[in-house]
């Protein structure tokens, strides 16, 4: 009775090094879209039920207190940047039903894809990420366009941003496909992102 009372959350936990850009970059597109809330480490029970898409930066040190949460989610993504101990831990016992967002780049978790049998999206600038990023030259400004499937959308200029703030856009377009946002919407929410 209380489950329908009470919708579960979308969780997206995102771990290792420049949490704090990608879970940035990750709010300011699914909040555009549905009610969303951006936390730090501990997450109680009336912010779970509080909205639709919670996105928690974390260190992991406490990686079975992440499967806790993950365990009261409707649908979870996990966004991994780096790999230390925990971020390992993490994985080793993380529920089949949990979706993984790598960085590709990251040899070591890029590598993951294979060992894993969790749904899993890579993103990143080197050929065989699941969301590929390019720059390209348009109206004498470098932009980025972000190749997934096939398909590849421009997305925005990147003079200023940097590579932290694309790989957090890529991060992002990767947690959209899993949660049904389709790139030219995450392009869209991007727009007016000033870092």
């Amino acid at each position: 009775m209380l489950n329908q009372l009470f919708k579960k959350p979308k969780l997206i936990i995102v771990v290792g090094d420049k949490r704090d850009i990608i879970s940035d970059v990750l709010f300011h597109v699914f909040s555009k879209y549905t009610k969303t809330k951006k936390v730090k480490e501990k997450v109680g029970v009336d912010i779970l039920l509080s909205f639709k898409v919670l996105i928690l930066k974390t260190k992991s040190e406490n990686p079975e207190y992440l499967i806790n949460l993950i365990n009261k989610a409707d649908e979870s993504i996990v966004v991994i940047n780096s790999l230390n101990d925990n971020v390992q831990k993490l994985i080793d016992i993380l529920p089949e039903s949990a979706s993984l967002v790598l960085n590709y780049d990251v040899r070591e978790i890029g590598d993951l894809e294979n060992k894993v049998k969790n749904q899993v999206l890579t993103f990143g600038f080197e050929e065989g990420a699941s969301f590929k990023a390019e720059i390209i030259e348009l109206e004498g400004k470098n932009s980025l366009k972000v190749n997934h499937r096939g398909n590849s959308i421009p997305f925005w200029s990147v003079n200023d941003l940097g590579d932290d703030y694309i790989y957090s856009a890529l991060a992002a377009s990767a947690a959209g496909e899993i949660l049904g946002v389709n790139l030219l919407r995450i392009s869209e929410a991007l727009k007016d992102y000033q870092g």
